[in-house]
């Protein structure tokens, strides 16, 4: 039974009847030492007139008393078993979990700008490098893509599944404008359930701007930072502080690399060197490891008992230094 809880630590009592029974006996020993010392001044006033000395002798006890008292609250409250709990986060293996297959491949998302600005050889050659990338990275990856510009324009989720991917790339048209939050966020949602098996996910983000929704995105990039995502990021053509942006904000914060490409026509040669680069860095691992938020328990008996010990055992060395022949 919890007494007292605050958002990470808990106090209780694991069996409170036993505190109720100790208060009981305890309250009831008392009246009874109560009359029964009652009892005895009577029968000592009557039969001597020496009522001073047990006078003295029943105030000498109460400190005697008091100490036992002490000492039976300790022994019910140790026997009734507190414990403080604490909030942790554990790893385990699910032992029934830990029997299945895991068949998933390592996850390259790839990220496309198709804004207005993308128009052109911009897009044609962007549309051939994605191409090339699936070619080259296919037999590792299972592949995602998401088209964006100020929304999200196009998107199939990770797949082996390649005429899908070409039949989106084919499609793919200029227009709009540049938001870099939505499609980040889309990779988060895709990452997250491979992530739980840690299964490798990267990412592929090409643009050729600068977002309209800038500090907006950064705490889309945390969260896949946090889930162990990184973000390779590629500028297409000339932009102004493009790499630096995309350094601090989107790429840096998880680890990966930017590549600039000015020259248009050498965006396809990139797309593959990255895809050939991932594959050798790739890492499976489909080790079932679940993590949960528990309550540990600290019993805290052992250290009622041992404050126990140490009342007695100072009780007797008292005992001993004043009055030897009593023990």
């Amino acid at each position: 039974m919890n007494i007292t809880c605050t958002e990470d630590i808990c106090l209780g009592i694991e069996y409170p009847q036993i505190l109720i029974i100790g208060a009981v006996v305890v309250v009831a020993v008392l009246i009874l030492a109560r009359k029964s010392s009652t009892w005895a001044k009577r029968v000592y006033t009557i039969k001597h007139p020496l009522t001073d000395t047990v006078g003295s002798i029943v105030a000498s006890s109460t400190r005697v008393e008091k100490f036992y008292l002490l000492l039976a609250i300790l022994i019910f409250t140790a026997a009734a078993s507190p414990y403080i709990s604490t909030k942790e986060v554990v790893e385990f293996e699910e032992e029934a979990l830990g029997r299945l297959e895991i068949n998933a491949r390592p996850i390259a998302i790839l990220v496309i700008d198709v804004s207005g600005s993308m128009q052109g050889m911009k897009i044609e050659n962007a549309k051939e490098a994605l191409r090339a990338f699936i070619v080259e990275a296919e037999e590792v990856f299972d592949i995602g893509l998401i088209a964006f510009n100020n929304d999200i324009v196009a998107t199939v989720p990770p797949t082996s599944n390649l005429s899908r991917l070409y039949s989106i790339i084919d499609r793919l048209v200029a227009g709009g404008g540049t938001m870099y939050s939505y499609p980040l966020k889309v990779a988060s949602n895709w990452a997250k359930p491979y992530r739980v098996f840690n299964i490798t996910v990267v990412v592929v983000f090409a643009t050729d701007g600068m977002p309209a929704d800038r500090g907006m995105y950064d705490v889309v990039v945390e969260e896949l930072a946090n889930l162990g995502v990184v973000i390779h990021s590629i500028i297409i053509g000339r932009v102004p502080n493009g790499y630096n942006v995309l350094k601090n904000t989107v790429s840096g914060p998880t680890g990966g690399e930017v590549y600039e490409v000015e020259d248009i026509s050498k965006l396809v040669d990139l797309y593959k060197e990255l895809a050939y680069k991932l594959k050798q860095d790739v890492e499976v691992r489909a080790d079932i490891v679940l993590r949960k938020e528990i309550w540990m328990k600290n019993r805290l008996t052992r250290y009622f008992l041992a404050i126990i010990l140490s009342l007695l055992l100072l009780r007797y060395l008292y005992r001993a230094r004043v009055n030897p022949l009593s023990l």
